[in-house]
């Protein structure tokens, strides 16, 4: 069983998420290492193309330039932040200005955390470019760190409607990455206050490249794009280090096999970011429509699993489940939310996390955006337990303000676990070691998994670090030396399978509910 997961923004054997923990603590070279750090906005551009043109191209430039890079670049690539700084009336799912800044900083000191100096903020959004110049250098201050900045205008495709010199280039490259014509526009009016150099979004009109000279001109201009990239990614692994390089360690284990997952989800015409605003405004029965965001997390799951594990299940959770709606039952996918508050995996690498507050800016902007297209219900699905009291107590807020019907959708399963599992199971154990040898088996080292639990149900006492009369606040290395909550021994594919389908059956009959 394979399913999509639309966050893949390199190759597989650069891309971090699909590496475990301690692939990642040994990885070589680090001080060498450049890291990139994709961040592509959702906005209407004026193009006629959906709101995730930004991501669509820069992703598929860095994978180009990721394949194509020189056998001596060492590079990890990273899943995009979605939500960035925007104030364009065209930008969607946008944060405040701190909150753009906090997030970059947060992921950078997860970063800088696993051993690793080198960071490229590899960014599509011309909003984003002052955002990225000030974090730059507050993190060259309050971490040590070498933040590189490269923009996609500085490789040939420029969104910004004022100063760029063919933005009909940027819409044909875009055209051949969905293979279909953008939508009709008017031509550009004058805008108002124009010479300010900061100028709103104006629609491209004209008449579009036709669809074939699109494909032969777009993906030229994409390969041209990518080569300046990897060029660039290769001077800054060259420079001299500003800091003490970490020490060499052994080589991490080999990379699985390239193309485990396609570029574009299966849910594709139900996700919000791949349609025009016109679009979005055209959809009928937004007041009993549902709109699902996944919020997941990228952290460290024991020797045997990659970090991705909660986040790519989030993926699964929504290919698998809107597969079984009818066609006409109106549901839709907000942006999902990738590195969640994971701070309990401090000290293990390869994990990944934000603040509370992020999370939450994070989870209202998308909340905020709906309401504001007319939509009334938003429904979560969460797939990393750090996440939760921060998801519910924002969930309270939203259904106050903007006001939508607004829950953390949990669906009841009998899965047939020990009495130990399912009291203790709680991290890389039985349950997510099946789902992973089901839904992507060769990012699973079987031969590395183990049994160990945080607590046994004979011990004695009534202190545990959850479901007990008395809990604590615990960091995963208080309770486990390898990362696993759990037995991950005991997990099979065939176990995966059956629960992967009981619980796709059962978020498909819950998403059908709250459409009525």
């Amino acid at each position: 069983m394979t399913t999509a997961f639309p966050l893949c923004a390199a190759d597989d054997a650069t891309f971090w998420p699909w590496l475990s923990s301690p692939a990642i603590a040994a990885w070589p070279d680090k001080g060498k290492t450049v890291v990139v750090l994709p961040m592509a906005g959702l906005a209407d551009w004026g193009i006629g193309h959906p709101l995730d043109a930004e991501e669509c191209i820069l992703l598929d430039v860095i994978r180009r330039a990721s394949l194509g890079r020189p056998a001596g670049l060492r590079l990890l690539v990273l899943p995009p932040l979605r939500f960035v700084f925007g104030v364009d009336p065209g930008c969607a799912f946008a944060l405040g200005a701190p909150a753009a800044h906090a997030q970059i900083a947060e992921v950078a000191a997860s970063i800088v955390a696993s051993g690793f100096r080198r960071i490229v903020l590899c960014n599509a959004s011309p909003w984003n470019e002052e955002v990225c110049a000030a974090a730059s250098r507050d993190l060259r201050v309050s971490l040590d760190a070498e933040v590189f900045r490269i923009h996609l205008s500085a490789l040939g495709l420029d969104l910004h409607s004022a100063r760029s010199p063919d933005r009909r280039l940027v819409q044909t490259v875009v055209t051949a990455l969905l293979g279909r014509m953008p939508e009709t526009l008017p031509a550009a009016a004058g805008t108002a206050g124009a010479g300010w150099g900061q100028e709103p979004v104006t629609p491209l009109g004209g008449t579009p490249v036709p669809l074939e000279q699109a494909k032969s001109d777009g993906f030229v201009a994409l390969q041209a794009a990518a080569t300046r990239l990897s060029s660039l990614l290769s001077e800054i692994s060259g420079i001299p280090t500003f800091a003490k390089p970490s020490p060499a360690a052994e080589p991490a284990a080999g990379p699985p096999a390239a193309g485990l997952f396609p570029a574009f989800p299966p849910y594709r015409s139900r996700y919000l970011p791949a349609m025009t605003l016109g679009q979005i405004q055209a959809l009928p029965n937004k007041e009993r429509a549902l709109v699902i965001v996944a919020i997941g997390a990228i952290e460290q799951h024991g020797p045997h699993l990659p970090v991705a594990v909660d986040s790519l299940m989030g993926q699964a959770w929504l290919s698998l489940s809107l597969a079984r709606l009818p066609a006409q039952e109106p549901c839709y996918v907000a942006p999902s939310i990738t590195v969640g508050k994971s701070n309990e995996h401090t000290g293990f690498a390869g994990t990944l996390m934000v603040s509370k507050d992020t999370l939450r800016e994070d989870l209202l902007a998308i909340a905020f955006q709906v309401h504001a297209w007319g939509f009334r219900k938003l429904a979560v699905i969460n797939t990393h337990g750090g996440n939760t009291a921060v998801v519910v107590t924002t969930l309270r807020e939203i259904r106050r303000r903007p006001g939508l019907a607004a829950g953390l959708l949990r669906v009841d399963e009998e899965l047939g676990l020990s009495a130990q599992e399912s009291a203790h199971g709680m991290h890389a154990g039985e349950v997510e070691t099946s789902w992973m040898l089901a839904a992507a088996p060769s990012l699973v080292r079987p031969s590395e998994a183990v049994c160990e639990y945080p607590a046994r149900l004979e011990d004695p006492g009534q202190v545990r670090p959850e479901l007990a009369p008395a809990t604590f606040g615990w960091l995963t290395r208080d309770l486990s030396s390898s990362g696993i909550m759990g037995d991950a021994t005991a997990a099979t594919r065939a176990k995966g399978e059956r629960w992967i389908e009981l619980r796709a059956n059962a978020l498909a009959r819950a998403f059908a509910g709250l459409c009525r």
